[in-house]
């Protein structure tokens, strides 16, 4: 009988870059088990003891219901096997094409399991046929090890989530999160556990897929539906997410919402609401999912950050838009960011606004000030 071995690892690059099968990074199971109280109980919005746990091997996960049914019975296998820090187990698998596919499709589903940097798969042969395949996770840490880092991370979770109260709209609380992960990560391309929710949750420094598992896990905790997204923006391998706010989908990028990601200039320093709720229409210009997986197209705007805060235009009115960015600056706000639809009414703004100096009418700091427009986005921010 002959052994072949195969070695995948799950990675994240520096940057926030991410390698498909390169190499992942610590996880777990996150939260002690407890009963949560009825609903008509809960003043806040406190986590789920195990958020995941109606997902595990009973179908419903968002990369799971995109297997065949092979590859969902061996998806099943590796979940158990992970979930129970086993050694090594037989995989359920016809090929070992599809073990890197299945694996980081448990991995996508799952960002609760940060104990697993990889694995790898041995192939039992007899006369040149393939008779088993054996898998051995590779764990960044033992179970106790793990253990404790559930209960820092339980704790964690518990003092993020205990503003949210359950009454909130999903709007609310997907930008609590955004603005929480946002203020509390610095960007660091060598940060440890980078791919993982303990890098954010725990050491509060991270690239794009800490960012992405960590919105996912928290947004799962608070019984919402979301999935980390991999592909490239910029250029570069990126993760970023998928959100379901009022039964529709919306795209999340709380990394490049991150000044610190940016690493432009002073105008930067604030956040970049742009992409809480982005468009499909308009993220594709800079992201492209990977087609190892099917994705929704996001179209609706309703949750977006613009349209629930009164700042996206259909059309560009001086008066209207002039009056929103003097009550901003009133108000003590850093900066105020704003949309439009239509092309040709973002464009008239920048003309009146800008060539023609107009916001000076609206704007009571002076003869200068800072300003940034995207044209990709159709949008203008104005910091004060």
């Amino acid at each position: 009988m002959k052994r072949f071995i195969i070695i995948l690892v799950l990675a994240f690059c520096a940057g926030g870059l991410f390698a498909l099968f390169a190499r992942p990074s610590g996880e777990t199971e996150l939260l002690p088990a407890e009963t949560a109280p009825p609903a008509e109980e809960m003043e806040t919005a406190t986590p789920s003891p195990d958020p995941m746990g109606v997902r595990d091997v009973a179908g419903g996960a968002f990369y799971y219901d995109q297997l065949s049914a092979d590859e969902q019975t061996a998806y099943e296998d590796i979940l158990r096997g992970l979930r129970d820090f086993d050694v090594e187990y037989v995989i359920r698998i016809p090929s070992k094409e599809m073990v890197g596919r299945v694996f980081d499709a448990v991995i996508r589903d799952h960002p609760e399991i940060f104990w697993v940097d990889g694995y790898t798969v041995t192939e039992n042969s007899w006369a040149g046929i393939i008779v088993s395949e054996v898998l051995s996770p590779d764990y960044s840490m033992d179970r106790e090890t793990a253990e404790m880092q559930k209960t820092a991370m339980a704790s964690a979770v518990e003092e993020i989530l205990a503003p949210l109260t359950a009454d909130l709209s999903d709007y609310a609380k997907v930008q609590y999160l955004y603005k929480y992960i946002i203020n509390n990560t610095d960007y660091t391309e060598d940060a440890p556990y980078s791919q993982n929710i303990c890098s954010v949750l725990l050491y509060h420094e991270s690239v794009c897929m800490g960012y992405a598992r960590t919105f996912q896990y928290l947004t799962a905790c608070l019984g919402m539906t979301s999935t980390t997204v991999t592909g490239e923006a910029g250029g570069q391998n990126h993760a970023w997410n998928l959100v379901q706010m009022d039964g529709d989908w919306y795209n999340v990028d709380a990394t490049w919402g991150d000044p610190n990601f940016q690493k432009t200039d002073t105008v930067t320093s604030n956040l970049n609401y742009a992409f809480l709720g982005m468009p499909s229409e308009d993220l594709k210009k800079t992201h492209t999912p990977d087609s190892s997986f099917s994705y929704p197209e996001c179209t609706a705007v309703k949750d977006s950050y613009y349209v629930q805060e009164g700042l996206y235009y259909d059309e560009y009115d001086r008066e209207t838009v002039g009056r929103r960015i003097r009550e901003y600056e009133e108000d003590g706000q850093p900066f105020v960011s704003f949309a439009f639809s239509d092309w040709n009414a973002y464009e008239e703004a920048v003309e009146d606004l800008f060539t023609e100096r107009h916001v000076f009418d609206y704007f009571n700091a002076g003869s200068r000030l800072n300003y940034r427009n995207e044209d990709a986005y159709r949008s203008v921010t104005i910091y004060f």
